[in-house]
């Protein structure tokens, strides 16, 4: 796209020459064609517009795919009524609840099935694989949806009984694993050996989540701690108030933090922005540095039409007209870069989400677009090009027709 931008600009000028006409007569045509002239010149500033708008929309679309696709999953694999958590991040290594905290939990009024989880690492193929240890028949229980390949009735069966695993699908596409295959578990008390009976779509780890149960994990572990505590209630039991019991079971033996599955997705997103803050911040950057660019290639055109304002000032041309004429260029400028960006966006969100979420971290990702981002840029762009042409369109305004026509 940047090797076309030239092509792009000439393009661009013949699509907006007759626009330009009707709305604005005869200095929209002036702008156009000032364009057009010269695609050198405007060549840096439309590809400024289009990558911050590449920048922008295709790492908001592949933010909100990332988002779409745990949304997904956490309805799926934690379809739980209640989620309490250890610790305020995704996993800690040192705040976890003890045995006896948890089943204090587990014995509440309201409680129809318990998931007690703990979550660790693993290393496989020089990697660090995430390795969650269920109740694994709980844990099929309260999320009946879990796989997305594989016999869910078999998969529950073995997998408490500590005679299979389940695997993320990311785990399967790194590791060229598939179901059947023998899966070997590195622990304190050697290898563990366990077919693969089950995957699915999981995002807690870009190296990939192995799935056992809790009490196999205790075994060769020796680790009784719990992270998390999934609870389903039994029907027409209030979750705020269950919430309220939760808490003062666990008051003053450890901290915890309780959420319903909604409050959980919310926290989830929560994480997902503050993850990806330095991003937003990059594109602020890149904006900024498109609006630069294009006050500098004004006051470059100003200067090299020094003498063709001049000579427009001396036939009768009035300073509105020239103001009007460099404010147009600029929006015609912005228009192009715009159209540029809209293509390679569109372009970059496939490569992002197809390509690159796979290749990184072996992720599936749901494609989605940013139409609405990319209908609020159009008044945004057209918005900062009258902006940033504001000074040089006055600067031209102000030109003595003496002294802009004059011969050195």
């Amino acid at each position: 796209m940047i090797m076309l931008l030239p092509v792009i600009i000439t393009v661009g000028g013949r699509v907006l020459r007759p626009v330009m006409d009707r709305l604005f007569g005869a200095e929209g045509v002036i702008a156009v064609e000032t364009m057009a002239r010269s695609p050198r010149r405007t060549a840096a500033t439309v590809g400024a517009i289009m990558i911050g708008l590449t920048f922008a929309i295709s790492n908001a679309s592949l933010i909100q795919s990332l988002k779409m696709a745990i949304d997904d999953s956490l309805d799926k694999a934690l379809a739980a009524d209640i989620v309490i958590t250890s610790s305020e991040q995704l996993s800690s290594r040192s705040n976890h609840f003890s045995e006896a905290t948890a089943a204090a939990i587990a014995s509440l009024d309201g409680v129809e099935a318990v998931d007690r989880i703990r979550v660790t690492t693993t290393k496989m193929n020089d990697r660090e694989v995430a390795l969650l240890a269920h109740d694994m028949g709980e844990f099929f229980r309260i999320s009946p949806d879990l796989l997305d390949s594989g016999d869910p009735v078999r998969a529950r069966e073995l997998t408490s009984r500590g005679e299979g695993v389940v695997i993320s699908n990311n785990l399967a596409f790194r590791s060229n694993l598939k179901l059947g295959d023998a899966l070997t578990i590195r622990s304190p008390k050697g290898d563990v050996v366990l077919p693969i009976v089950g995957m699915l779509d999981y995002y807690r780890s870009e190296h990939g989540t192995i799935f056992l149960e809790r009490s196999l994990y205790q075994r060769y572990w020796d680790d009784p701690d719990v992270d998390y505590i999934f609870i389903d209630l039994k029907p027409g039991v209030d979750r705020q108030a269950f919430k309220a019991q939760a808490a003062a079971a666990v008051a003053g033996t450890r901290q915890a933090f309780i959420y319903t599955h909604e409050e959980y997705k919310q926290f989830a997103g929560g994480v997902i922005d503050r993850f990806f803050l330095l991003m937003y911040m990059q594109t602020m950057i890149a904006i900024i540095v498109a609006a630069i660019g294009l006050v500098n290639t004004m006051l470059i055109s100003v200067a090299e039409r020094k003498r063709e304002i001049g000579i427009f000032r001396a036939i009768g041309g009035l300073r509105r007209q020239v103001v009007k004429m460099v404010l147009l260029e600029a929006v015609a400028i912005s228009l192009v870069g715009f159209a540029a960006g809209a293509v390679t966006s569109l372009l970059n969100t496939y490569f992002l989400i197809n390509t690159a979420a796979k290749v990184v971290a072996g992720f599936r990702l749901p494609f989605h677009f940013s139409f609405w981002l990319l209908g609020f840029a159009v008044p945004a762009v057209i918005a900062m090009a009258m902006i940033s042409a504001w000074l040089p369109a006055r600067n031209a305004a102000r030109l003595e027709v003496a002294d802009a026509i004059g011969y050195e």
